[in-house]
């Protein structure tokens, strides 16, 4: 196992893997593998459309503790989204955000199912969410992405790119057993200024690329479209996708969103992405998703 910095956030697809910074109006508390300080978590996320990125629930619903239980309280003040974030190029005298700069969050949903089941195991199935950015970020052209001064578009997870998301279903679990997957996102450990044991912001993309241990896996006595894997992560990963890749291609599918560490038994937990969160995020107006039903991947 391995986590590794991103060199360069301009390549695909780490342009598209962003920080995501919500804020509240008052104090909450740390949600599952997200970082929270004072009024903020901080995550990560995916840009699967020109506008929206796909991300965990509990990174921009956030809690507070009543009478000794956690239970969701009022929604963000505000989101907002760094593509490709990559603190060492930080515009440290205007604090701009680099390369792509930070972009405010126009709305964001969550599954109705996430806040019904909101404590235990059983709201994982659910802990998925999209924010929707006021502008079509990926449909923008960026003079640093080429060469020379020439534009070039942002893009987004998309079959121009050769991504492709890949619902999983049974027929397509067996595929992914004891494959490798990358994950890569923001953890908190990952901050350039991390000289003390502090919950900051990652300013750094990681990448892992390990096994997958299960999927569908078994949690609270019953069968759970979650995917558990081999990997080092660290708080402010969650959200993070996860992606496989197909070695005669060079297609890249994208299958889960990380959510968790797991102490008992040790291991890291994604969301996966069923046919039934397509459903969801179509119905949320994502209507052009860039799917693959390709049987298996070699």
């Amino acid at each position: 196992m391995s986590m590794k910095q991103v060199p360069n956030t301009l390549d695909i697809p780490f342009r598209w893997i962003c920080s995501i910074q919500a804020t509240y109006e008052e104090k909450i508390f740390k949600t599952a593998d997200a970082t929270s300080s004072g009024d903020t978590v901080f995550s990560s996320g995916i840009l699967i459309s020109p506008r929206h990125i796909l991300t965990c629930a509990h990174n921009i619903s956030g809690v507070k503790k009543v009478r000794g239980k956690f239970i969701t309280s009022a929604p963000p003040k505000e989101i907002r989204v760094i593509l490709g974030r990559d603190d060492r190029q930080l515009d440290k005298v205007f604090g701009i955000a680099r390369p792509f700069g930070s972009y405010k969050a126009r709305r964001w949903k969550i599954p109705s199912h996430y806040n019904e089941y909101r404590d235990g195991d059983s709201s994982a199935p659910y802990d998925y969410a999209i924010i929707e950015l006021w502008k079509n970020v990926g449909s923008r052209k960026y003079t640093r992405l080429g060469k020379k001064g020439r534009r070039v578009q942002l893009g987004w997870w998309g079959k121009a790119y050769r991504s492709y998301i890949r619902p999983v279903d049974s027929s397509f679990a067996s595929s992914l057993r004891k494959k490798k997957v990358n994950l890569s996102g923001y953890p908190y450990n990952a901050d350039p200024g991390f000289d003390k044991p502090t919950e900051t912001p990652a300013g750094i993309q990681m990448i892992n690329f390990d096994s997958v241990t299960g999927v569908f896996i078994h949690l609270s006595g019953k069968k759970t479209p979650l995917m558990s894997y081999r990997a080092i992560t660290d708080k402010g990963s969650s959200g993070a996708p996860v992606w496989a890749v197909d070695r005669k291609t060079g297609n890249r599918y994208l299958v889960a969103i990380h959510q968790a560490e797991q102490q008992f038994p040790a291991r890291r937990l994604g969301v996966l992405i069923t046919p039934n969160v397509i459903q969801q995020l179509k119905a949320w107006g994502l209507k052009n998703l860039d799917l693959s039903m390709m049987k298996s991947i070699s």
